[in-house]
């Protein structure tokens, strides 16, 4: 390894911040799937948490993880990581007030995962909408009517409605 160092010490400094930035790269990826993999086994195993929000916050756990390996990659570039992190957070907000009803669903849904007001296999009815619930996922359940049509509710309908 000292010997790659110096040759890259030679060849300058960007050579040098390259290698630094190709191990920063490989050790952030290999704990980002560490991590991503022992939430999502530890969530999983609880048998009160449905599989759907162990998954889901195993995606999260590696993304965040992923973002500051890449904030770390760039200012080893000499980029600026303070603008950068505003940049992302404006973007973040700009995204956030486009996706504002699908992410009223995804809290919904986790509200719904959580407090489990209805379970698959169960005949309810949301606001009028009756049906036996097929699936529940983070962005809407599913219902299946006695005479099998297909009914989908978005979660943020179904958390904000009378369930019977």
């Amino acid at each position: 390894m000292d010997q790659i160092i110096e040759q890259a010490q030679l060849l300058g400094p960007l050579a040098l911040a390259s290698i630094k930035a190709l191990a920063v790269i490989i050790i952030g990826w290999t704990v980002a799937g560490v991590v991503s993999r022992t939430v999502r086994k530890r969530v999983n195993a609880s048998p009160e948490i449905d599989n759907t929000l162990g998954n889901f916050a195993a995606s999260v756990i590696r993304w965040v993880i992923l973002l500051f390996i890449l904030v770390a990659v760039l200012s080893l570039y000499g980029i600026e990581a303070t603008s950068l992190v505003a940049m992302m957070g404006a973007a973040t907000l700009a995204i956030g007030l486009a996706l504002q009803g699908t992410l009223s669903d995804l809290a919904a849904g986790f509200m719904i995962i959580l407090f489990r007001p209805y379970r698959n296999g169960q005949y309810i009815a949301i606001d009028g909408t009756s049906g036996t619930v097929k699936e529940i996922n983070l962005f809407f359940t599913e219902l299946a009517t006695p005479d099998n049509v297909q009914i989908v509710v978005p979660n943020g309908k179904a958390w904000g409605a009378i369930i019977t």
